[in-house]
């Protein structure tokens, strides 16, 4: 448990005070509701950030590296894109 299920938990605790100091259940509604979101979103897995080799821009400077090497070399890179 980290600090931000104990923020939650303090929130919950403060709608339950308020539902039974008689607050309306209608105006305590939409905050339960947030609060019941606000608690599933943080449940999800957070996404994972893409490799390096997912990325398209890590294969184009690959590919231009090595054209610019090959024709360094001599061989005729010039026949593969016509």
């Amino acid at each position: 448990m980290d600090e931000r299920d104990l923020e939650l938990e303090l929130w919950a605790g403060a709608l339950d005070l308020l539902a039974r100091m008689g607050a309306p259940e209608e105006e305590l509604r939409p905050l339960r509701e947030r609060l019941w979101a606000l608690r599933l979103f943080r449940m999800m897995p957070k996404p994972q950030a893409p490799s390096l080799w997912s990325r398209p821009l890590v294969w184009t400077v690959l590919a231009l590296l090595l054209g610019i090497v090959a024709s360094l070399l001599g061989l005729p890179v010039h026949k593969l894109f016509p």
